[in-house]
């Protein structure tokens, strides 16, 4: 009965660290350790500078995504817990990479009249005027990223719950996503 319960006590307390790379370089290490039917990871990682990042681990089979880690003393700091189960779809987990939220950049294409882009009036009377918007197409809809900031009203505020603040070259946007049948999606 020792014996079991020492290896079950060892199994608990397994850790694995794994390194965390941002463009493919190392910039910290994420420590994943079993707890039961969970696993908990602590990440730290420098800071790579202004705007928002989440944190990704990458397994043999697929992602995992683990959050968005929080300032810390001028480093970025994740603590999440995640159930096994979850965890198992990734497969064995090899790295853990640092990405900027938000769309790549290329992806985007300016919308000078985004008005145009729905068919719903009540749609097109919200976005009317939005100077800067960009439109990004996608297989099942669409993705418009409107400027925002605290000088101006927010944008499209009817479905402000649907909104993803984010920031795209050097702008700050609120970015909504649709359906092909204008339906609110959330980001």
């Amino acid at each position: 009965m020792f014996a079991r319960t020492a290896f079950f006590v060892g199994r608990w307390a397994a850790m694995n660290s794994l390194p965390i790379l941002l463009n493919g370089k190392k910039t910290g290490e994420a420590e994943q350790r079993e707890e039961g039917l969970y696993l908990t990871f602590h990440a730290v990682c420098q800071a790579p500078g202004q705007g928002v990042f989440r944190l990704v681990a990458v397994g043999t089979e697929g992602e995992l995504p683990l959050g968005i880690p929080a300032p810390s003393g001028g480093k970025l700091v994740l603590w999440k817990k995640i159930s096994r189960r979850e965890a198992q779809r990734a497969g064995e987990l090899e790295r853990a990479e640092l990405r900027a939220c938000g769309a790549p950049e290329k992806a985007w294409t300016a919308a000078p009249a985004p008005e145009q882009v729905f068919h719903s009036p009540f749609l097109r009377e919200r976005v009317l005027g939005a100077e800067g918007a960009l439109i990004s197409r996608e297989e099942k809809g669409f993705r418009l990223a409107i400027p925002c900031g605290p000088a101006g009203p927010f944008p499209l505020a009817a479905f402000f719950c649907f909104a993803q603040v984010t920031v795209i070259g050097e702008r700050e946007y609120a970015v909504f996503r649709f359906d092909r049948e204008e339906n609110p999606l959330f980001p």
